[in-house]
């Protein structure tokens, strides 16, 4: 009204800080305060007294609140009395949309209530059956502790204290601004408050008696006299008449404090001043001590401030009737005079209400949140709240919905892209650019639509603000503006200042300036400060990269000269929040210098640059935007658009390759066929020729399909055939470049499956020495000794702060020791060979051992070969510089108590981590809760952080789910897994 229409607005904000609902809360707040204090403990136990004052409390809550429960029920009946008493209320409700919550929406709202009282009593039940701590039992307790307490106590409260009362409205009206401050909303020009203007709203009753529609009562009310406001020709009731005789609303509209019987000459009448009963704070008046009744306050005050018209009266939906009515009839019986009715208010807003499955919030259903709770969330803004409620008509509900919030993000990452790029456009052209000149069909095309758009704008905002009108009006424009090609740069930033001019009367920009003409955009589309001489840098340096590279010429001297010649400017010092900024542009430099020194290919220099944008800036909150035409890459900060989208684009690739493996898995069955009997298994077919492709009953045409579908599974069985050959072990050394580690599963005792990964490349030429004489055997993953070389599966996932690189793990090395006949079962460690083989790993780029990684080796060396063997690695590791090299220690045992023996001698012995494999001897009748509890125990008792080992070849089939690794992953003792079987849509979602 303001910014856009011209209007000098005087805005008046009505602040009741003293009605029924706030003085039954003020008192209970202050009962519960005193009680805690006459209660407290130096060892914080829960005394007997304090127990039998909550046993007396959960009594009088369930009587009052669960009249279905018998008489005698206790805290320990409870339970079953509610499953009997209430059946489907008695549990937790279940998540629930708007088309799950009932039509009739009062038996909705009790129903909710009800279940808000049964967990009110479940929680009380807890605390008196379990007490532990006083502060958890009066958290458990409070709310069935409160209105017990202010039925004992609250009569004896002093009238004259007002203080209990202000500090609870003027704590909420402190939180009340400052979310408005959050949300970027307008303070009010004028704030009133009901305490203040008592004598004023004194003087406003006295004249409405006056005049003859107010009357006392002996016990020292008054009411106001309907029949007599519409008997002297006043309409009552404008806002909702259907709603005139509603006892209900009326009830509701008197205060829970005002109930019983009264002396009012009508039951619709309502009360204008209400005598305090004892406990209430009072007021003297000439009719009594007493307060005001809730609907004569803002009447009052604002016809103290305003006087006796008001252009727009705004509120609550849920405030038009019978508040609203009766301000209006109240206030146009103390203004109007016979002959002379005077219109109070002109216009009414009454909000819509956001609504939480279907309901109003409200602190009774326990069905509410709060605009601090949301905006301490990463999901919403406030300006995404904003755009929230602008989205949609203000007089309607609102029900945020998955929906909706996909508008949100779609419209506020819209806007965020054309702005981004017209500032981009602004920042870079030159005056001539900018200057007006004649327009091009493109320029008049959009001129025209912008034109439309302001006169659009205008009939939308005069339509009772019809914001979501605006907003579709501007994503559209937006859009138009994107999809036009050969724009002149003053176009673009003329269409770009009325966009911004727009959204700024909105609220969307708390920095919004409209007396800046030249301004665009809105606040949150720059980068950090701290991060601007430290990131542009590393975007032209990556720009120019890509430039040359995509020129099809890379020549290496140039581009480490470019590496070797960014700057950053004298004056900017590296403080603390620059440091990670600061790193990022070293590291680039670093790693471009590297690949111009090793002659890399273009490709590699290009995955340089994505892994600069994917990774590192994208970590940082930072996106670079490429773009075409030669332009360099945009510099941005995150937003939730690019955000989602990338996720998407995660999910989607997660989805493709799980049918990827669902295909392979559907093709390698059907390799399995054999194409001889593949026809013969049918009972369509009855004769066959030799090479078993059907001949009756069958046509030419359908023959000859069947014979290239045969031909196919030929190849293919030929295939499968191939593929389960036994190598031999001889070949297998052969077969393993030294950059890549093969990753084995045999399957019974012919089939095999392969798995490559690359690790990091081998800087040594050393390899440790082979042979059959010093090297007998090597423990191998299937439980048992196998000549020379067992090779393992080993798929290794680590989590959090815990990703530290490659770890390879590392096999059992012993003597080829024929001395005796023991020596077969139990051969002495080579420990002079596993250091060799150590070192030879790290010195290759690994980042950590695994030992004792494979259930052969553990079951098969003692605890002290355990330990010799982790103190022999970390000692051999320590004394050639490698201390940053972690050691993880398998365990392999069917109790908590061995395990956590296991990896407090492993802690001694060096090792960082341990690898626990999950107890097997009982897997048949072992459940996913068993599992999680045995690793949660391990995890909270184990002096190093673990990682789950999950092989259910090996442990009696006992097998992991990923929901189960979901759970496991919480725990903050629990860093990883190694993953020994090929269920790949396993590790997909456990990834």
């Amino acid at each position: 009204m303001k910014d856009y229409f011209g209007f000098r607005v005087e805005f008046v904000m009505n602040t009741t800080d003293l009605d029924d609902k706030i003085i039954l809360k003020g008192r209970q707040q202050y009962l519960l305060a005193r009680f805690k204090q006459e209660h407290t403990a130096e060892d914080d136990s829960v005394s007997d007294s304090v127990l039998e004052e909550a046993k007396a409390a959960f009594q009088h809550y369930i009587g009052k609140n669960l009249p279905s429960l018998p008489s005698d029920t206790s805290p320990g009946t409870f339970s079953e009395a509610a499953n009997k008493a209430y059946k489907e209320e008695a549990e937790p409700p279940s998540p629930a949309n708007t088309a799950t919550v009932k039509q009739d929406e009062d038996v909705a709202v009790a129903d909710l209530l009800l279940r808000a009282h049964i967990g009110t009593a479940r929680s009380a039940v807890e605390a008196l059956q379990a007490p532990e701590t006083l502060a958890d039992f009066f958290a458990k307790s409070e709310d069935i502790l409160l209105p017990y307490l202010d039925a004992l106590h609250g009569a004896e409260m002093d009238s004259n204290n007002r203080k209990i009362y202000l500090e609870l409205t003027q704590k909420y009206e402190r939180g009340f601004f400052e979310d408005m401050d959050a949300l970027n909303v307008l303070a009010p020009d004028q704030l009133t408050r009901v305490t203040e203007y008592v004598p004023q709203i004194v003087r406003f009753i006295e004249k409405i008696v006056a005049n003859g529609f107010g009357y006392a009562t002996p016990d020292s009310s008054v009411y106001f006299d309907i029949d007599s406001f519409e008997e002297a020709g006043h309409s009552y009731s404008r806002l909702e008449p259907w709603n005139k005789n509603n006892r209900i609303l009326q009830a509701d509209g008197e205060g829970s404090l005002s109930k019983g019987r009264s002396m009012k000459r009508n039951e619709n009448h309502f009360a204008l001043w209400k005598a305090s009963k004892p406990g209430e704070p009072a007021w003297p008046s000439p009719w009594g001590h007493g307060r005001p009744g809730w609907h004569i306050e803002c009447s009052a005050m604002t016809s103290e401030v305003i006087g006796k018209t008001i252009d727009i009266h705004s509120g609550g939906v849920d405030l038009r009737f019978p508040h609203d009515d009766n301000e209006l009839a109240q206030s146009e019986a103390y203004w109007s005079t016979p002959g002379c009715q005077v219109q109070w208010t002109n216009y009414f807003i009454h909000m819509g209400q956001l609504r939480i499955r279907g309901l109003k919030m409200s602190k009774s259903l326990k069905n509410y949140t709060t605009i601090r709770s949301v905006l301490s969330q990463k999901e919403w803004s406030a300006r995404s709240l904003r755009i929230c409620f602008l989205l949609m008509p203000w007089q309607d509900g609102i029900e945020v919905t998955e929906e909706l919030m996909k508008a949100v993000v779609g419209w506020e990452g819209k806007l965020n892209n054309f702005f981004l790029k017209s500032l981009d456009l602004w920042k870079n052209s030159s005056p001539k650019t900018t200057a007006m000149k004649e327009l091009g069909v493109a320029d008049q095309q959009l001129l025209s639509a912008l034109n439309k758009a302001e006169a659009d704008v205008d009939i939308a905002l005069c339509d009772s603000f019809n914001t979501s009108a605006v907003m579709r009006i501007l994503s559209d424009l937006v859009t138009e503006s994107n999809s036009a090609t050969a724009l002149s740069n003053q176009i673009v930033i003329l269409f770009a200042r009325w966009v911004t001019r727009i959204v700024t009367i909105f609220g969307l920009d708390p920095e919004g300036d409209l007396s800046n003409p030249d301004r665009i955009g809105w606040s949150g589309l720059d980068i950090p400060a701290p991060a601007k001489s430290y990131i542009y840098p590393a975007s032209r340096l990556r720009d120019k990269i890509r430039t040359l590279v995509c020129s099809g010429s890379v020549d290496h001297t140039v581009i480490a000269k470019l590496a070797d010649e960014v700057t950053i400017p004298a004056s900017t010092p590296v403080v603390e929040s620059s440091k990670p900024y600061d790193q990022v542009l070293q590291r680039f430099r670093t790693d471009v210098k590297v690949l111009a020194a090793q002659q890399a290919p273009a490709k590699d220099l290009l995955a340089l640059c994505d892994q600069l944008r994917d990774v590192h800036l994208w970590n940082l909150g930072i996106y670079l935007e490429d773009r075409n035409n030669s332009q360099p890459a945009l510099v941005r900060p995150l937003d939730k658009l690019l955000i989602e989208a990338r996720a998407e684009r995660q999910l989607a690739g997660i989805a493709k390759a799980k049918a990827k493996l669902a295909m392979e898995a559907r093709e390698a069955e059907r390799e399995k066929v054999d194409p001889l009997l593949m026809f013969k298994t049918s009972d369509e077919y009855l004769e066959w020729v030799e090479s078993s492709t059907p001949t009756v009953p069958v046509s030419n045409n359908r023959r000859k399909k069947l014979v290239k579908g045969w031909e196919r599974q030929k190849k293919r069985h030929a295939l499968d055939i191939y593929k389960c050959l036994v190598l031999s072990p001889a070949r297998i050394p052969s077969l393993i470049p030294h950059s890549l580690t093969l990753y084995m599963s045999f399957l019974g005792t012919v089939r095999a499956a392969f798995l490559f990964r690359i690790l990091a490349p081998v800087t040594t030429t050393r390899t440790p020495t082979v042979s059959k004489g010093t090297i007998s055997a090597i423990a191998s993953d299937s439980g048992h000794l196998s000549p020379q070389y067992g090779i393992v599966v080993n798929v290794l996932m680590l989590s959090g702060t815990s990703r530290m690189g490659d770890l390879s793990k590392v096999p059992t090395f012993f003597k080829d020791d024929k001395s005796s006949i023991d020596s077969y079962s139990s051969p002495p460690l080579d420990l002079e060979t596993q250091a060799e083989h150590s070192l030879f790993l790290v010195r290759g780029g690994v980042k950590g051992l695994v030992i004792l990684g494979s259930t052969g080796e553990a079951i098969h060396v003692s605890d002290e070969e355990r330990i010799d063997l982790i103190k022999s690695s970390r000692k051999t590791l320590d004394k050639e510089g490698f201390t940053d090299r972690p050691i993880v220690a398998g365990t392999a045992t069917q109790s908590v108590e061995q395990t956590i023996e296991q990896l407090r001698t492993a802690k001694e012995a060096g090792a960082a981590y341990g690898m626990v494999l999950a107890p097997g001897y009982f897997a048949p009748a072992a459940s996913q809760d068993g599992i999680t509890k045995f690793f949660q125990a391990v995890a909270h008792q184990s002096p190093i952080p673990i990682m789950i080992y999950h092989y259910p070849g090996v442990t009696n089939g006992l097998s992991i789910s990923p929901s189960t690794f979901e759970t496991l992953a919480a725990h903050p003792n629990i860093v990883g897994c190694k993953l020994s079987h090929f269920a790949m849509d396993d590790h997909t979602l456990i990834a």
